[in-house]
């Protein structure tokens, strides 16, 4: 496998991927590189599921004679932050080590063993990559926000999204006067959903502009989950977010 991109390109998959606020939330994530481009899914950790795919327009060289998945790990993700600066770098695979190259720095690493985790397909909708196993008609808030509107929360554990009158709100979980009435495009059902600040905050770390924000209602009643969804030309990229218990 040889891939060729700018270097932020593949630090902004890595963050993506990891959910990196300031360090990563997701230790280790299975990419998949196939001849139509890569496709990530990770749910390892209770409370988040990562689903993300990038086109092949997203990378200058694109060379995968089979499909081969690798892991992300922290490792690559200290070399990329503190060592590479130029402005391309190759990412190449031989049978034991995964090799990063500039014009002026090498850097090997014995491949990591994958790790095989449950499929989470999805299907690609007018909202984004939605799971298959998440019907469309639960989706009881489906619509688009800026990312501004959810920046500069209140430091807590968790946020709560609550709607009435057909508002959508966000809540500070312990700072009980805390409300805020969010700008929000789309449809507004009956619900309250609780999700783990920390995830949310780095869901929307490493993007710009808008994106979707769905909440599902569990008839069953458990949890109610937060989407969020960005979408690009060369991307697109899902978190289903909860809390971590």
């Amino acid at each position: 496998m040889h891939i060729k991109l700018e270097t932020i390109r593949l630090q902004k998959i890595i963050n993506i991927a990891m959910m990196v606020k300031s360090s990563p939330i997701l230790k280790e994530v299975n990419a998949k590189f196939t001849s139509k481009g890569l496709a990530i899914t990770d749910i390892s950790v209770p409370g988040v599921a990562v689903i993300a795919v990038f086109n092949k327009d997203y990378f200058i060289d694109y060379e995968v004679p089979e499909d081969e998945t690798i892991v992300l790990n922290e490792a690559l993700f200290n070399i990329l932050k503190n060592s590479f600066r130029a402005e391309h770098i190759t990412l190449e695979t031989d049978k034991e080590n995964l090799i990063l190259r500039t014009d002026k720095e090498t850097w090997e690493n014995p491949l990591q063993a994958v790790t095989e985790t449950e499929e989470y397909s999805a299907n690609s909708t007018k909202y984004g990559l939605l799971p298959k196993k998440l019907p469309l008609e639960a989706l009881v808030v489906k619509g688009s926000l800026a990312i501004e509107e959810l920046q500069n929360l209140p430091d807590t554990s968790d946020y709560i999204f609550e709607t009435k009158d057909k508002a959508l709100k966000v809540l500070a979980e312990n700072i009980g006067k805390y409300k805020k009435n969010l700008k929000y495009d789309g449809e507004v059902g009956d619900v309250t959903a609780k999700v783990d600040a920390d995830y949310l905050k780095a869901s929307l770390n490493n993007f710009v502009g808008t994106v979707n924000l769905l909440i599902q209602k569990n008839e069953s009643g458990e949890s109610d989950v937060v989407l969020v969804t960005y979408a690009d030309k060369s991307m697109m990229v899902t978190y289903v977010l909860s809390t971590k218990d």
